[in-house]
């Protein structure tokens, strides 16, 4: 590592800045599989045009859809590219682990029968050669014999003739791949990882270890068949290999490290984050400053897209993220004022690191409206848990209405309540939140 602008890898030469980490890694990868005949495409909109299935764009795939579902004979072999995308699942994750809202996806789709063999040779080159993720410390995780799908013995072969370790390769059941429900390709996904420390836990230690060691970082997916209504499954006349990953985790895997918050993708945010809080109790809780950087890079996304936050669609993805970030601030005694300054610096670190489309600057009216709006509904539901706590009605259901009828989120619920000494039935709480979601969904 080298200053806290730029690290290198010297086996290859590879260096990755805070405005370059995509394009070098992409014309990394490229070098490899432009010989092959792919062809390399810019990203396409973050909100995918023509395309329902999500708010936003999750995948690279999603916008070739039709490329690789409807083959011509004189369409493209193969495809590269990196694209922008926003997931919003698992949230409560963001912060404690490397799991990111919005992230820069590279794939690589190959379309066509190729040997199991030829296309590990060739991922492998790019990633030892290329990225300079030494052949001896890769691992992998295939599909194994399970109830869902049948063992990738062609990939474990592989492997295996290529010179891969029997302690560096595994399997475990899981379903197949299956990118274009219900009808589409499917079939087995081979998951690489890098090997980190180089030092095992226990004398079981592999590449299913949770210790820390191994960072999971591009998957393969051959999707060779087609699953049918009778449970059977059939050989499809046109496979594809679709491989891809983060390149915010390969990025951590080329620098040696499992916290991608201190990788070029992240540092100059993180950076920013840390200096506007350095008055708050923000130290004491590293986990929330992430939290607030990871959304403040979805955020200068979705605001450069063109979304204005509101109740419905990409606003309302967009609205969740903004008071989500504010609820971080206020229960670590932040002014909500920095997150415009923050998003400020996440908008331009990706419009360094992008080779889309232009990208707007930051729109400061629509995060101060927000900033006022969430600022006006905390005020009065803390005027609420005020009077309930000067009646000592600090029960698991009025608690529960603070969040539900008057928008405290919980993260500045349980910072109240934790300045106060106050402890709740936590059981009683989750029997509540579970009842009230069974009747919002009419059960």
């Amino acid at each position: 590592m080298t200053s806290s602008s730029q690290s290198s890898v010297a086996s290859t030469g590879l260096e990755l800045t805070e405005t370059n980490w995509i394009d070098s890694v992409v014309e990394a990868m490229y070098s490899v599989f432009g010989a092959q005949g792919h062809k390399l495409f810019p990203p396409g909109p973050l909100i995918p045009r023509g395309d329902t299935s999500t708010l936003y764009t999750t995948a690279s795939i999603q916008h070739w859809r039709d490329w690789v579902l409807s083959p011509s004979a004189d369409s493209d072999t193969g495809r590269i590219g990196p694209q922008w995308c926003v997931r919003m699942t698992a949230l409560e994750k963001v912060g404690s682990s490397n799991f990111l809202t919005s992230f820069c996806l590279l794939s690589c789709l190959t379309r066509g029968r190729i040997e199991r063999e030829k296309a590990l040779g060739l991922m492998i080159e790019v990633l030892d050669s290329r990225w300079g993720l030494a052949f001896e410390r890769l691992a992998f995780v295939a599909t194994a014999e399970g109830p869902e799908a049948p063992e990738d013995t062609a990939s474990l072969k592989a492997l295996d003739r290529l010179g891969v370790s029997r302690s560096r390769y595994t399997a475990r059941p899981r379903k197949w791949a299956h990118p274009f429900k219900p009808h589409g390709p499917a079939g087995p996904e081979l998951f690489v990882l890098f090997d980190i420390t180089q030092t095992p836990c226990g004398p079981e230690c592999g590449p299913l270890c949770g210790c820390g060691r191994f960072i999971h970082f591009w998957n393969l997916e051959f999707l060779e068949n087609r699953r049918l209504i009778t449970g059977e499954t059939e050989t499809v006349q046109m496979p594809f290999l679709d491989s891809a990953g983060s390149i915010e985790w390969v990025v951590g895997a080329i620098t040696r490290t499992n916290d991608l918050y201190n990788t070029p993708p992240f540092r100059r945010i993180l950076s920013t984050a840390r200096s506007l809080l350095t008055s708050t109790n923000a130290f004491a809780a590293p986990d929330k400053i992430k939290i607030v950087c990871d959304h403040a890079r979805t955020i200068a996304l979705a605001l450069a897209a063109g979304v204005e936050p509101g109740a419905k669609k990409q606003g309302h993805v967009l609205r969740r993220l903004i008071r989500r970030s504010l609820a971080v601030l206020s229960s670590i005694d932040a002014d909500p004022h920095v997150l415009p300054e923050i998003v400020a610096v996440a908008t331009e670190a990706v419009r360094c690191a992008s080779t889309s489309e232009p990208r707007s600057s930051v729109s400061p009216s629509a995060l101060t409206t927000e900033i006022e709006l969430f600022r006006t509904q905390l005020n009065k539901a803390r005027k609420v848990y005020e009077s309930l706590l000067t009646a000592s009605d600090l029960s698991a259901e009025s608690i529960f209405d603070l969040n539900s009828s008057f928008g405290a989120p919980w993260g500045v619920i349980r910072s109240w309540l934790q300045s106060d000494g106050v402890t709740i039935n936590e059981a009683r709480l989750a029997e509540i939140a579970g009842d009230n979601k069974l009747r919002s969904r009419g059960r």
